[in-house]
């Protein structure tokens, strides 16, 4: 093999290493994005609970036309609660209505 045959095919790897580094990086950006764009608390806010309020406080101020109830399950299943009890300056994701 000739040393322009060589320089020729070296550069020809280059350039297909390249585009598979390229293409590689191209498809781990979108997949990142995708994974990104769906939250398990999307519609939700985070809020911090005072001192003496109660899970049905915070679902009361929440609920608007909802069952007070059913958005207090809401609140239990999105923050995995064991029981109802939360105490001042826990973090629960709460649902937007």
């Amino acid at each position: 093999m000739s040393t322009k045959q060589s320089r020729k095919l070296a550069r020809t790897f280059a350039v297909v290493s390249l585009l598979v580094v390229t293409g590689a990086t191209f498809a781990a950006v979108g997949n990142a994005s995708e994974s990104g764009s769906v939250s398990p608390h999307d519609g939700m806010v985070q809020v911090v609970v005072g001192g003496g309020e109660t899970l049905w406080d915070i679902a009361s101020m929440v609920s608007g036309n909802q069952n007070v109830q059913s958005v207090v399950d809401e609140i239990a299943t999105a923050n995995h609660l064991a029981s109802p009890d939360v105490h001042g300056g826990q973090r629960l994701w709460v649902p937007v209505k």
